[in-house]
């Protein structure tokens, strides 16, 4: 495999890149995750964020 691409990469990517405040991008998200797991009846972990993990691409 290439392993150039990596689900957490790409979520951490548009949690920093929505706006030019890290802190506001992740609100921003946030905000959208919790919408849509109380629209699915799903569960929202306010600690969700800690599962993102930047990837090394040398693994």
């Amino acid at each position: 495999m290439a392993k150039t691409t990596s689900p957490n990469d790409n979520m951490l990517y548009q949690l920093n890149t929505t706006f030019d405040n890290d802190k506001k991008s992740f609100e921003y998200w946030d905000n959208i995750i919790q919408k849509y797991c109380q629209g699915y009846a799903i569960s929202y972990r306010k600690t969700w964020r800690n599962n993102l993990k930047k990837q090394s691409l040398e693994n």
